[in-house]
């Protein structure tokens, strides 16, 4: 996963706290989880409906913002 390596150092070169990075790298990871149980694609594969569909997800789970 060196896309997530990848957006951690992001993360980091912006300042961003500890707590901040491990938050949106949780996030990351849990999206990631339930998108390769949806699909048996890669992210590459993703498109903007996945999103909306995630958002719906997170909704009915109590787990949106």
């Amino acid at each position: 996963m060196d896309y997530i390596q990848g957006f951690e150092a992001h993360l980091r070169s912006k300042d961003r706290s500890k707590n901040t990075v491990s938050c949106y790298i949780r996030d990351v990871l849990q999206f990631i989880t339930w998108y390769q149980r949806k699909t048996e694609y890669g992210l590459d594969k993703w498109i903007e409906l996945d999103g909306v569909e995630y958002k719906k997800y997170l909704q009915s789970t109590n787990q949106a913002i």
